[in-house]
C-alpha cells in the first residue's frame, strides 16, 4: 500500500481540488496509520475544515499553535490558515472524520446578505481556528451536525440538497459561536512574520532540496538568522531545519520509487543524497523497509 500524503505548491498551498467542482464540499475518513509518519503535514487552503476524531488522539496544530484531541472531539480551522495533525505519541489507532466546502456553496455572491450577514464578519476575524468537544452544548451540535453529514447517503435523491441545508446550519452555529465569544476561546493570529518566514523557507526547500542545502541557506531564504530559523520551523513543524529537509527528500524518493523506472542509485542522488548508504538506511528508518524492497513491494501489489 502506498503511503498517502498531502500534496501541496511551493506555499504549502494543497493541490488537490474537490471531486466535484461545481459541489465545492468533499468529506474524508483519515485513517492516519496510512499516512507517511502517521501525519498529515502542514498546509493550507481556501476552504473551511471541520474534523472530529472518531477514534485515537492526535496532536493538532493551528499556526504554531498545538492541541491534542481525542475520541469526541473536533476542530474548525479557518480558510487560509496552516494546519496539520499527527498521531498522538501511544496511540496506533487515530481515525479523524474531516468535512471541507466553499462558502460558495452557501453564498456564491459576496454582494449578497447571506455572505455579508454571516460569512463577511467571520473572515474579517482574527480567528485561524477553535477546539470543539461533544461536552458543550455547541460543541455537540457542531459534531453532530458533522456526523450527519457524513451519514447521508451520495445516490440518494436530494443528497446534495440535504448537505447544503445541514452546512448552513453547520456555519449558522459556527458565525454564532465567533461573534459571540471572546477571542481567548480561539486560535488567534499572533505571529504572522513567523509564518511568512516559515513558508519562505519551506518553499525553498521544496525548490532546491535536490541540491546541497545548509542551514545557513535556508535561513538566508527569509532573511533571519539561524536561531530564529530553528525557531520557526519547531513552531510550524516540530522539527529541526535539517530534519525537515531528510523527510521531505525521503518523501519524494518513495514517489519517485514508485511512479518511475528511475535506479535507486539515480533517485538517490535526484533527490539530494550524495551517499547512497546513507540514503538506504535514512529510508529504511523512515521507511521500515530498504528503497529495492518499496519499489518492489509496491510493483507486486500492482501486478
Amino acid at each position: 500500500m502506498e503511503l498517502t500524503h498531502v500534496d501541496v505548491d511551493d506555499n504549502l498551498r494543497e493541490k488537490s481540488q474537490f471531486s466535484d467542482a461545481t459541489f465545492p464540499m468533499e468529506i474524508w475518513i483519515n485513517e492516519f496509520c496510512t499516512f507517511v509518519d502517521q501525519e498529515i503535514s502542514c498546509h493550507w487552503h481556501d476552504k473551511f475544515e471541520y474534523s472530529v476524531m472518531l477514534s485515537g488522539s492526535v496532536d493538532y496544530y493551528i499556526d504554531d499553535q498545538c492541541c491534542q484531541l481525542s475520541c469526541g472531539e473536533g476542530v474548525f480551522v479557518n480558510s487560509n490558515v496552516l494546519h496539520r495533525a499527527v498521531q498522538s505519541t501511544g496511540c496506533n489507532n487515530a481515525v479523524m472524520l474531516t468535512v471541507t466546502f466553499s462558502e460558495t456553496l452557501i453564498s456564491s455572491n459576496k454582494g449578497s446578505t447571506v455572505y455579508r450577514k454571516y460569512f463577511e464578519p467571520v473572515l474579517r476575524k482574527n480567528v485561524q481556528g477553535f477546539v470543539v468537544s461533544d461536552k458543550h452544548q455547541v460543541g455537540k451540535g457542531i459534531i453532530d451536525l458533522l456526523k450527519t453529514i457524513q451519514s447521508l447517503d451520495p445516490q440518494k435523491f436530494g443528497y446534495e440538497l440535504e448537505c447544503i441545508a445541514l452546512l448552513a446550519e453547520l456555519w449558522k452555529n459556527t458565525a454564532a459561536y465567533i461573534m459571540e465569544e471572546e477571542e481567548d476561546a480561539f486560535c488567534v493570529q499572533h505571529n504572522y512574520h513567523y509564518v511568512e518566514r516559515t513558508l519562505k523557507m519551506l518553499s525553498y526547500i521544496q525548490e532546491n532540496f535536490s541540491q546541497n542545502i545548509s542551514i545557513k541557506d535556508i535561513a538566508e531564504s527569509a532573511a533571519i538568522g539561524n536561531s530564529e530559523c530553528f525557531r520557526c520551523f519547531r513552531k510550524f513543524t516540530n522539527k529541526s531545519p535539517i530534519e525537515y529537509v531528510n523527510d521531505y527528500r525521503l518523501a519524494q524518493a518513495a514517489k519517485l520509487l514508485l511512479r518511475t523506472q528511475s535506479s535507486i542509485a539515480d533517485v538517490s542522488v535526484t533527490c539530494g543524497f550524495t551517499n547512497s548508504s546513507y540514503f538506504g538506511k535514512q529510508f529504511r528508518r523512515k521507511y521500515g523497509m530498504s528503497p529495492l524492497k518499496y519499489k518492489q513491494g509496491q510493483l507486486q501489489q500492482i501486478l
